[in-house]
């Protein structure tokens, strides 16, 4: 069983790293935004 999943796991590896770049410039812009909504500036403090 562990064999079987294991060439799945590199598979999914080799895929990961241009997927995560793109999730992760697409999660920062959709988290700033409600962030800068959500909490005010402190400068407004």
């Amino acid at each position: 069983m562990n064999l079987m999943k294991m060439p799945k796991i590199q598979t999914q590896k080799s895929k990961e790293p241009q997927n995560l770049q793109k999730k992760d410039q697409n999660s920062v812009d959709k988290e700033a935004l409600p962030y800068r909504l959500r909490y005010p500036p402190l400068k407004s403090f």
